[in-house]
């Protein structure tokens, strides 16, 4: 019984194109599962980046939460409890606006 099922699936046509459509499929899905929602992420992200202003709320990559004082082209001035640091702007992992902060 089991040899004929090996023979039934040596013999069928088309095997060639089934190893072709499978990769694709897979990056495919790769695709629409991964990246497609990563970017939507990023750009979302970029926005708020973007458009921060003086008072916003924003969380760092590496934790610390603030208060911006002051946005310059490449960085922002966060006040923290008792001091006011320095960030780069990569390094902003969310930006918390007083009317989001309110809901």
């Amino acid at each position: 019984m089991w040899n004929w099922l090996l023979l039934q699936a040596q013999g069928a046509e088309g095997g060639t194109f089934s190893l072709l459509v499978m990769p694709l499929i897979l990056v495919l899905g790769m695709y629409l599962l991964i990246f497609l929602p990563e970017r939507k992420r990023r750009k979302a992200l970029e926005k708020q980046i973007a458009s921060m202003r003086q008072g916003d709320r924003v969380i760092t990559n590496g934790g610390i939460v603030g208060v911006i004082d002051f946005v310059g082209d490449k960085t922002v001035y966060i006040k923290t409890a008792d001091s006011k640091i320095e960030v780069r702007k990569d390094f902003i992992a969310a930006v918390i606006t007083p009317e989001a902060d309110k809901k």
